[in-house]
């Protein structure tokens, strides 16, 4: 497994956080759950619309 530091707006922090929250309550690791399952889903959507313009 890797480590990836980014920096994002507090606010986009902030609603992230919460919406964690709320799909997996305070189980341990759910932030890298949901943050792993977030780039999936931009991987994923940015892949068709590159397929699409070639």
């Amino acid at each position: 497994m890797r480590q990836l530091h980014v920096l994002i707006p507090d606010e986009l922090d902030e609603e992230f956080r919460l919406a964690v929250g709320r799909r997996y309550g305070s189980k341990k690791g759910a932030l890298g759950i949901a943050v792993t399952e977030a780039l999936r889903m931009w991987i994923e959507k940015n892949m068709a619309v590159k397929i699409k313009e070639d």
